[in-house]
This record gives structure tokens, C-alpha cells and sequence, in this order.
């Protein structure tokens, strides 16, 4: 088997939720980690099933952006441990592997962080699968010849989305991932980034991968404390560091912002309203309302509450 079975502690308005969902065994400059999505849910704790053992897990990290959870895990699984990588880009000619089922490489696709309009793009491996899966086989790993070629985050029908294998490399050698990073400049006037052009429609080569990629995206893959990029702008080239990303239309959390009757909206407060109780309206109603920024009144089991940005 190539993946373990994982255990969320979801957090919500009432009782705690467990969400169940894979985790993919990899081992990485000498260390084994257990790989699976967050959701962009608030999570409260995480235990990993071995066999008939449910092991609690005290060290996480809830990587902030992308849609990754590291969990360090040493103990001894009795599931095939990845040590191999495909960083590549992948291509259409090659079969792919998911469950043992055949997954063909579409395209790439972006989408934002955390699915929050406004956040920078994240890329995806669009591909199609012959069987559909549930959407509790997120997690599972895809892979071909036993190298890994990314996680499962997302699927619908008979149509795959992977989180490639770089963004999972990143999240365990980043210093931190609790936040999305970017570099204050216009990123539109921008020319060259460490050498490497933007092209007109601002695109940039991302060698790692050998494939292009907004700017944007780039920027927040690569960005990370103590990090610097070589700009050119204007034909001026001078070193640019990264710093937070925080001019957000709703704000990146992993914690619900609740304060007796008040709440803060951000992206684990939707994700959590649609996982734990599909209320889809109330998410209308605050993309409606993302830019006028105006409260909302919400009631939940007999309760008044206020949302605001």
C-alpha cells in the first residue's frame, strides 16, 4: 500500500469534526515525513492510523501556502515509503499511476492559494483518471516507476488535481511556512528575475521544474524569510527581499477567528462552513460582499452572529 489512513480534528462552531483523509509516506534528506492536504480547514490535532493503532501526532506543520501538511513520523509504517522524486514537469506521453489506475497528464492549472480570490496562484497538475474517486482519497500519492510525482488535493469526477512534487520538497526545506510571501515592487514592471526573463504575459522559466509559471507563483514557491531575488526593472537590477504577503481581500488562517459572538471571516472559516455544514449560501454571501467589506449577520443553532473582514 502507498499511503496511511490520517485523522483531522477539525475545529467548527460546536463539536469538533474528524475528518479522514491519506497521508503519503516520503523519506527526505534522511528523514520520513507523512504528507496530506489541510483543506484550508482549521485544525485542531492530527493522529495517524497504523494497523489497529491510532497514533496522536504532537508535531505538525500546517504549511500556510499551499495546501500541504508536514507531519514528521519516524516510526516504523508497513506502507511503501517514497525516497524518489519526479521534479520535473511531467508530460502527456508518460502513464501516470493513482491506486494502481492510470492517471493521464492534461495541463497545467492554477488556482489560488487556499481557492481565496486574490491570493497568488498556486500550479496543479490537471489529469484524468478512468474511475472516479471519493473525495476522502485526497492524500493518496500519484507515481510512476515509484518516484512521486505529486499529492492528491483535489477531485471532481473523473478529473485530478495534484500538488506537484516540488511544492511538498519546498515545505519541508522552507523556514517558513506559515506565511505567503511576495517582494514590494510593481510585479508588472518587472523584467527579469535571477537572470531568467518575464515574458509579456508574465510568465517566468522555472528551472527546478523546467516549465513557466506566473510571476506570482514563482515568487510565493520559492519566497521565504532571509530570501532575496535579483530584479531587473527598468533595467535596473538590484536585490529585492521577501517580505510578508499580507494585502489579502480575506485573510490566510488556520485558526477561526472567534470572539464570543463576533468572527473574523477568513479562509479556514469558509472552508469550515462548507465542509462541516455545506452552507454554501452563507459563502455567496461573503464573496458578495469581499470588496464593500460590509458585516454579516449569520445565525447559527438560535445564535446571532456578526462576520466581518
Amino acid at each position: 500500500m502507498t499511503f496511511v489512513q490520517v485523522q483531522l480534528r477539525i475545529d467548527s462552531l460546536e463539536n469538533e469534526t474528524i475528518a479522514k483523509i491519506n497521508g503519503t509516506i516520503v523519506r527526505y534528506k534522511k528523514k520520513q515525513y507523512i504528507v496530506t492536504p489541510h483543506q484550508g480547514l482549521p485544525i485542531k490535532g492530527i493522529s495517524v492510523c497504523i494497523d489497529e493503532d491510532v497514533i496522536e501526532c504532537t508535531e505538525y506543520t500546517i504549511c500556510q501556502w499551499n495546501d500541504l501538511i508536514i507531519i514528521p513520523f519516524e516510526n516504523k509504517i508497513p506502507s511503501f515509503v517514497f525516497k524518489q522524486f519526479v521534479k520535473k514537469q511531467i508530460n502527456v506521453s508518460t502513464s501516470y499511476f493513482i491506486d494502481n489506475m492510470v492517471a493521464k497528464y492534461i495541463s497545467n492549472d492554477f488556482h489560488p492559494i487556499n481557492m481565496i480570490p486574490g491570493n497568488p496562484l498556486n500550479m496543479y497538475y490537471m489529469m484524468k483518471i478512468t474511475h472516479q474517486l471519493n473525495e476522502n482519497d485526497c492524500g493518496k500519492p500519484v507515481y510512476n516507476n515509484n518516484k512521486l510525482i505529486g499529492i492528491l488535493v483535489k477531485n471532481m469526477d473523473n478529473i485530478i488535481y495534484v500538488c506537484p512534487t516540488i511544492y511538498l520538497l519546498n515545505s519541508i526545506t522552507k523556514q517558513d511556512n506559515n506565511h505567503i510571501y511576495t517582494i514590494e515592487c510593481d510585479l508588472d514592471k518587472i523584467k527579469q528575475i535571477n537572470r531568467y526573463k518575464v515574458t509579456d504575459n508574465k510568465t517566468i522559466y522555472y528551472r527546478r521544474m523546467d516549465c513557466l509559471m506566473p510571476v506570482k507563483t514563482f515568487i510565493a514557491l520559492e519566497g521565504d524569510i532571509n530570501t532575496a531575488f535579483e530584479i531587473n526593472i527598468n533595467h535596473i537590477i538590484r536585490p529585492y527581499q521577501c517580505v510578508l504577503d499580507t494585502n489579502r481581500l480575506i485573510q490566510n488562517s488556520i485558526k477561526i477567528n472567534i470572539n464570543g459572538l463576533n468572527i473574523g471571516i477568513n479562509s479556514c472559516f469558509i472552508h469550515m462552513m462548507k465542509l462541516c455544514y455545506n452552507d454554501i449560501d452563507l459563502i455567496k454571501r461573503i464573496f458578495k460582499n469581499i470588496h464593500s467589506k460590509e458585516k454579516i449577520n449569520f445565525t447559527f443553532n438560535e445564535k446571532q452572529y456578526i462576520l466581518s473582514f
